[in-house]
């Protein structure tokens, strides 16, 4: 299921990031309006790392390498590694 949430409506790539709460938000919408039920925080954050986006805790908890889709109503972010 939270695949399906990544191809429908995330970006991938070195390029992306979004923070967390963010992102849940959105899953959240997203399983109400599917009928699906909420994973949790854990769950959620824990299938991020397993799929290699990392997490980045800068102002909030962010992870690196995916952003919402900017047809889902949100704000994309792009950044510049500096490392």
């Amino acid at each position: 299921m939270l695949g399906r949430f990544v191809g429908e409506c995330c970006l991938t790539g070195h390029a992306y990031r979004v923070k967390f709460s963010t992102l849940f938000d959105a899953l959240g919408k997203w399983c109400h309006d599917g009928g699906d039920n909420l994973p949790s925080m854990r769950f959620v954050g824990g299938w991020l790392e397993d799929n290699d986006f990392k997490e980045h805790a800068n102002n909030g908890r962010w992870y690196l390498g995916i952003a919402l889709n900017a047809a889902d109503g949100t704000e994309r972010r792009r950044f510049r590694q500096k490392w």
